[in-house]
């Protein structure tokens, strides 16, 4: 599973079948639920929301989304399953285990006239990093030729004008897009 950091993360469990379903989802050996619709709990300090919708009333097919308001590095290492139940029977999901979050995006203090790197170290292995700044439409000011882990974005010699100029990492992997942003 891939998430943004600093952002709730969102697991869709999608059933078919009538009567309407009820939920249950585990993380680690914590059991949530199960819910029904608009249904929420809280367990640690951690929402857990369920949110039920019929899209096909013709063949009763019911979208659950499960909603997870936490710091993601909380997350890491934790397995996810989803249960869905009704009066005709249950199937649950393959585990989904978080195994790393996103990105670091490191730095070094800077004065005017200095030169500064900001690195990005992608924090799920070799993707596709670039970075672009967020100042100028996002324009790709560097790219990785090939997949790496890391990305060193130099600027300077820094000048006051530069002074909250923001620049955006993103890393690229098969599962999706995270992005993190730093303000020189």
């Amino acid at each position: 599973l891939l998430f943004t950091l600093r952002s709730p993360s969102t697991i869709t469990c999608i059933s078919t079948g009538s009567p309407a379903t009820t939920v249950t989802f585990m993380r680690g050996s914590t059991t949530v639920g199960p819910l029904r619709d608009e249904q929420s709990v809280v367990i640690a300090g951690i929402t857990y929301e369920l949110a039920q919708t019929v899209t096909n009333r013709r063949e009763s097919t019911y979208k659950n989304v499960f909603t997870i308001n936490d710091a993601l590095p909380n997350l890491v290492g934790d397995t996810f399953t989803c249960t869905v139940a009704n009066s005709l029977g249950m199937d649950t999901s393959k585990p989904n285990t978080i195994s790393a979050v996103g990105i670091s995006i490191s730095s070094q203090p800077v004065t005017v006239g200095d030169t500064v790197t900001f690195t990005c170290t992608s924090l799920l292995g070799p993707a596709m990093i670039q970075w672009e700044d967020r100042n100028n439409g996002d324009m790709v000011l560097e790219m990785t030729s090939g997949v790496q882990t890391e990305l060193a974005l130099e600027l300077g010699p820094v000048s006051q004008s530069m002074d909250g100029r923001r620049y955006r990492c993103r890393v690229v992997i098969d599962e999706g897009t995270i992005m993190d942003t730093v303000t020189l």
